[in-house]
């Protein structure tokens, strides 16, 4: 009782004059309603038709304004553009060419290199060098023991010659398995079974001590690893990309101070290619390649004038171009005349404020 009652009382926001005219429009849209269907049974004879049209004629273009005032907003220019680009044309000598850029003289210069180098063969050929192989059973039939040294001959009954393989101890009364290859490559050391004879014993001995197969002799006519037109292929490009690198470090050295090397003005020129014969036997091959790179300069100091100069044209007036600086420039090669030793770049660069 000794706390003093307030009345409860609704505090309301205050209504926008917009936000009146919003709760105003379901009813306006509902009288209009009518009207349409009033003129839709003949009431009014078109009249309502047309006052219908009007009202909303003048309700749209009223929000319309609204909607812009309320949206628009005063856009202001930035006092220094951010990026400025040029197009300009940069020639290494000849008569000058009407162009509708900036053009600037330059020159080209040129470095020969060569590189040799050992790759890996991936192909494969047929080659007449391949070795039949094979296995004999060698039989002692004498009481002594006997050492066949590597390279032992063994006769088929054909007269083809194979090797042994491994130097063996052939056992007194006994017979063991030794490995031969033919002493001829090519297709003719491919025989069947047979018996052996061994030349370097004596005759007496050879009834004796002999060699018999009951399996072919294979491997005379097979595939070997050879160079392929891949393999050429893969290794030249390979001493290119490698050249290609030694002629930009030799063109760094070629350039003065204000000058640039830009990677999509160098050509290249095979001078000389010592490459082997596609199918040539071997596991490995050499690869030899001599070549002229050529270049023409980029003569940034000058470019960059060009951009400094298209930077103090978009400024504002009252703004002080010795307070911005442009970086350094990207380029994009446009076109590229290489007879005529001339280029159409365009360099790009972002402004900064000092």
């Amino acid at each position: 009782e000794d706390v003093e009652r307030v009345p409860n009382r609704l505090i309301t926001p205050h209504r926008s004059r917009g936000s009146k005219l919003l709760l105003f429009i379901p009813v306006l849209v509902f009288v209009l309603a009518l009207l349409l269907v009033a003129e839709g049974v003949g009431l009014f004879g078109g009249v309502g038709r047309r006052w219908t049209s009007e009202v909303l004629s003048i309700i749209s273009s009223k929000f319309g304004q609204s909607s812009v005032q309320e949206t628009s907003q005063p856009t202001e220019r930035p006092s220094f553009p951010s990026v400025v680009s040029i197009n300009v044309l940069v020639m290494a000598g000849g008569s000058e060419v009407e162009t509708i850029f900036s053009s600037v003289m330059s020159r080209m210069i040129e470095t020969d290199v060569q590189l040799q180098d050992t790759f890996k063969a991936t192909g494969e050929a047929f080659s007449d060098d391949a070795k039949s192989i094979g296995v004999i059973t060698v039989v002692n039939g004498t009481s002594r023991d006997f050492r066949f040294v590597a390279t032992t001959r063994f006769l088929s009954e054909d007269g083809i010659l194979f090797r042994l393989k491994e130097a063996t101890d052939i056992p007194a009364n006994d017979s063991v398995d030794v490995s031969v290859y033919a002493d001829i490559a090519g297709s003719t050391g491919d025989i069947g079974p047979s018996r052996f004879t061994i030349p370097g014993l004596s005759q007496e001995l050879q009834a004796d001590i002999y060699g018999i197969s009951d399996s072919l002799m294979t491997g005379g006519s097979g595939t070997v690893v050879a160079v392929s037109a891949e393999d050429i292929t893969a290794a030249k490009e390979d001493l290119l990309d490698r050249l290609r690198v030694e002629a930009i470090d030799n063109f760094s050295l070629m350039v003065d101070e204000g000058e640039r090397i830009a990677g999509d003005l160098i050509t290249s020129q095979e001078l000389e290619v010592m490459e082997p014969e596609v199918g040539t036997p071997g596991a490995t091959f050499s690869l030899e390649v001599s070549a002229e790179f050529k270049t023409l300069v980029v003569p940034e100091k000058e470019i960059i004038s060009l951009l400094q100069a298209r930077m103090e044209e978009l400024l504002l007036d009252d703004s002080d171009s010795s307070s911005f600086e442009v970086s350094e420039p990207l380029y994009a090669v446009e076109a590229y005349d290489t007879i005529g030793e001339r280029a159409e770049l365009r360099a790009e660069s972002s402004v900064r404020p000092l």
